[in-house]
């Protein structure tokens, strides 16, 4: 009640205002949406915390992640579509290489890659909230410090600690506001976090007492209640919490199962992210579901189950089951007795053992001849040393076969030296004795019934398929509730082709143990067979997740791989819609695989959709960042997108990754060259130059780099020595041209031009280049002509209508530079600029068209206020019409710039200033401002 009623309280104190309110956002408003923020936030780090808890199984994992986006759990994030740019991989630590993944997914990589712990490993700090922004909806900004203490489960590289921003929108709802995390993503310092600006400590003294409507007051004021009122509603929280914990513990203690269960899921409410709760709800669920309502029933199981593996000396789950017992009723000693004697026997034998699993076999036959001699009448000893003799090799599977029998015949019952001969016998093709030995185990009774399992594949593979499965049916009538029987059934009625039956008994073996990977792991292979190719992905996920050896890992590599085998044959014969769908298979069964992502990539590439190249890029990059293939034509794709400076990014890694990369080092260079770092562009395209020498490309680029870098000697060097190698390299002809340009040989410049267009380079191009070396001639004629010989073959060239524009100006053929310019404005909205309007007001003052020439000034004055051709051209304007008083107001600010000078003014005063050239206060302005 006193939780309800603070509740109340709290509710009533943060939404009181809505009454009647406008749909401004009051200071009240505000401070509700920022608590909300940082109270998700701090969500956020707890659900990172929980997801990386080793203690949870991967049922509780999941249904976590779920209730963080479903509207009936404990949800934080609007929905599992949003996006967070990937910070698991250690390697992404900016907005550079970023890689969008959905909520969902981000969730799912980091419950698998991120190496889990009993501690708590995510760490958010140095929280900083943004203004509310309130536009088409209502908003926050979250600054915060992300540090991860764990590891990755693949990749070496530890994590760095990174700055992340959380948008958090909120939503009205009648009387109160709902947030929730919208997008996580790299801090840009370009877009910095904009904080509310708050009254200062002096100005909130200066507001009388007896006033209460001032915003300072409100600003203040409020924000401390609100704080008060949450460390209050959180301290209550804590409260609720430890009570519901105590409740549900007493519950607990007394084998009150429905009042345990719904204490813990109240100690869940308060403290979703808390591991205990989770726990002791599973362990509760899973009494009743199995009947097993009290101590006494639980305790009996584990010491029969205890007992039985201790009779089959598997001392490690003897002592598992007895630790369970003992949990039950902690009072029976006896118990701690057997399991201390049981740490002894497990070290011994681990000690015995350790050089076995070392595979310093040789060594381990020693020790076990020095106890044999000690003691020559414990079958251990023998099968221990047996065991070592069988991994020496088929040398030594005499002496192998000598021991397991040795063991056997000290202990007939044996049951590891049993199944050891009887992998022996398999190894040498001998599966009828193999049958023999599991015969001799079974007849036992009390056994584990996995070896009903596999002797039920020797009968299988000796074509007796009845037989095997009559084997598995004896087992589960003895253990009806183990779920590896039923997944062995199920692998044997895949193996006949009865996908059906098979799907059943894997669901069968997984209603018994959700977690039970290896369940998983077959139904996976049996949906492949079926193609349900989707269904099997998240049959092998789970697989992995909850593990499964070497061995089947590899199956599941195997069928990616045939996948993409295809996939990557079609790719070489550009039957791009097969290797889509084959390369998308691969990916389904393996989203990890990242050879696919590069394929996928690469199609798209050749495509020329680089922004789908980038993004499967950007996936095969996530799941293995030591691979060259993906950077570098992540790069590729990326300059060819004009996104130089992300392209540098990736050129780097590659130069990271491999040095002597020649195309990875041409690509740097060329990320710096559109980057304008020529230096560096110089310095990257020398060393692949070095390791590549005689490549016209290299030696064309370099030569291009070194003529921005003004090293026109060296430049012409290896432009020549590119054509030299290859006398019909159009681009390095152009490039000599451009030199030619810079060094003002005009004649040489268009030669090497023309050549360039002769030889199949953009003739659009070549006479844009053309035209621009007569007009540094100032031969502005031939320019124009240039110009629209490359608008002929191009009409799209938006820098050949300026230029041109600039040409015709200068030939005073104002009304055709008009032209070129509205021209270029309908072609390319972009090109529109302060410098743009401006240009065109002065174009019009030419044809003495002032009311036009005004409005353009005053359209490139809206866009930049201090652009001074703008300035200066109303002062001109002004002037032509004869508004002496207005035209000395635009001149004296155009002066106050200090960039319009003595010059530019002299010839001004015989055209658009002659009407004030006399006047004392311009004059004044002139000898106070004007610099020549």
């Amino acid at each position: 009640m006193k939780s309800k009623s603070l509740l109340l309280l709290l509710c009533m104190f943060l939404t009181i205002h809505f009454m009647g309110v406008s749909q401004e956002l009051e200071v009240r408003d505000k401070t509700e949406i920022t608590y909300q923020a940082e109270l998700l936030v701090s969500e956020f780090q707890n659900l990172l915390n929980i997801v990386s808890n080793s203690d949870l199984t991967l049922s509780e994992t999941k249904e976590i992640i779920e209730n963080s986006y479903d509207s009936h759990g404990n949800k934080i994030f609007k929905s599992p579509d949003i996006t967070l740019e990937d910070d698991i991989n250690p390697n992404n630590v900016s907005p550079q290489n970023a890689v969008d993944a959905s909520v969902e997914k981000y969730l799912r990589d980091f419950d698998l890659f991120y190496e889990k712990s009993d501690d708590f490993t995510v760490e958010f700090s140095d929280i900083k909230i943004s203004k509310v922004y309130n536009s088409d909806y209502v908003y926050v900004r979250v600054y915060f410090k992300r540090n991860f203490k764990s590891k990755h489960a693949i990749i070496e590289s530890p994590y760095a600690p990174v700055e992340r921003v959380a948008e958090i929108s909120a939503i009205r709802d009648g009387n109160k506001w709902k947030s929730n995390i919208v997008s996580v993503v790299f801090h840009d310092e370009s877009n910095p976090i904009e904080v509310e600006e708050l009254p200062t400590e002096s100005e909130i003294a200066n507001v009388s007492g007896t006033v209460v409507n001032t915003d300072a007051y409100d600003n203040v004021a409020i924000l401390e209640e609100s704080k008060k009122k949450m460390e209050q509603f959180r301290a209550e929280q804590l409260i609720l919490y430890a009570k519901a914990l105590e409740k549900g513990d007493l519950a607990y203690e007394g084998e009150n199962w429905t009042d345990a269960l719904r204490s813990y899921n109240e100690a869940r409410d308060v403290q979703p992210y808390e591991v205990y709760p989770i726990k002791r709800v599973n362990e509760i669920q899973r009494i009743l579901r199995e009947g097993k309502f009290n101590r006494e029933d639980i305790y009996r199981e584990a010491i029969f189950k205890g007992d039985n593996a201790l009779k089959s000396r598997d001392y490690n789950r003897a002592k598992n089951f007895y630790v369970q017992a003992l949990k039950e009723k902690p009072s029976e000693f006896f118990l701690q007795d057997k399991i201390k004697k049981l740490d002894a026997t497990i070290r011994a034998k681990a000690n015995l053992d350790s050089k076995y699993f070392a595979g310093d076999y040789e060594q381990a036959v020693k020790d076990y001849n020095k106890v044999i001699r000690q003691d020559d009448n414990n079958p251990e000893y023998y099968l221990g040393r047996g065991k070592c003799y069988f991994a020496l090799g088929e040398k030594y599977y005499k002496k192998a076969l000598k021991d397991f029998n040795q063991a056997i015949e000290i202990d007939i019952n044996y049951v590891d030296a049993l199944a050891t001969r009887a992998q022996y016998y398999v190894k040498v093709d001998e599966p009828y004795k193999a049958i023999e030995d599991y015969s001799v185990i079974l007849a036992n009774g009390d056994v584990d019934p996995k070896y009903y399992a596999e002797r039920s594949l020797l009968k299988l593979d000796l074509k007796n398929p009845q037989g095997a499965i009559q084997d598995l049916d004896d087992a589960l009538a003895k253990d009806p509730k183990n779920p590896g029987l039923y997944t062995a059934k199920g692998e044997i009625l895949e193996a006949t082709n009865n996908f059906k039956k098979a799907m059943e008994m894997y669901e069968k073996a997984l209603e018994i143990d959700s977690e039970y990977a290896q369940a998983h792991f077959k139904k996976g292979l049996t949906n492949i067979k079926m193609d349900n190719i989707e269904f099997a992905q998240t049959d092998f996920f789970n697989a992995r997740k909850l593990g499964i050896p070497a061995e089947d890992i590899k199956t599941i590599q195997d069928i990616t791989l045939e996948f993409y085998n295809i996939g990557a044959a079609a790719v070489n014969e550009k039957n791009y819609e097969l290797a889509k769908a084959q390369l998308g298979k691969a990916l389904i069964v393996d989203e990890y695989f990242s050879p696919a992502w590069t394929k996928m990539g690469n199609i798209y590439f050749e495509l020329e959709n680089y922004p789908e190249a980038v993004k499967n890029y950007n996936n095969a990059i996530l799941y293995n960042d030591k691979m060259v293939e993906p950077y570098l034509n992540r790069g590729l794709s990326r300059l060819n997108n004009k996104n130089y400076e992300n392209a540098l990014f990736d050129f780097e890694k590659v130069a990271e990754i491999e040095p002597n990369n020649v195309k990875g080092l041409e690509g740097l260079g060329d990320a710096h060259f559109y980057n304008k770092n020529y230096r560096e562009a110089v310095v990257a395209y020398n060393r692949a130059n070095t390791l590549s020498t005689g490549n016209p490309v290299t030696l064309n680029k370099l030569g291009r780099a070194l003529i921005e870098v003004n090293d026109n000697k060296n430049a012409l060097k290896y432009l020549d020595e590119a054509t030299k190698l290859d006398k019909r390299y159009a681009e390095a002809y152009f490039n000599k041209g451009l030199l030619y340009t810079a060094e003002r040989d005009m004649k040489n410049a268009i030669k090497n031009f023309d050549e360039a267009s002769d030889l199949g380079f953009s003739q659009a191009k070549a006479n844009l280049a053309i035209g621009r070396a007569y007009q540094k001639q100032e031969d502005y004629k031939k320019a124009i002509r240039s110009y629209t010989d490359a608008l002929a073959y191009d009409n799209s060239l938006t820098e050949a209508y300026l230029e041109r524009a600039h040409c015709y100006k200068m030939e005073k053929s104002f009304n055709a530079a008009i032209r070129d310019m509205l021209d270029v404005r309908k072609l390319d909205e972009s090109v529109e600029s302060a410098d743009f309007y401006a240009e065109l007001g002065t174009l019009n003052l030419d044809l003495d068209l002032n009311r036009e020439a005004s409005a353009y000034f005053q359209k490139a004055l809206e866009m930049d206020e201090k652009n001074v051709k703008a300035i200066y051209g109303m002062a001109c304007s002004f002037s032509q019409d004869l508004n002496t008083a207005e035209a000395l107001i635009w001149i004296k600010k155009a002066f106050e710039t200090r960039q319009i000078t003595e010059d530019m003014v002299k010839d001004h005063k015989k055209t658009y200033l002659s009407n004030l050239k006399s006047n004392k206060e311009f004059k004044s302005y002139e000898k106070i401002y004007l610099k020549k």
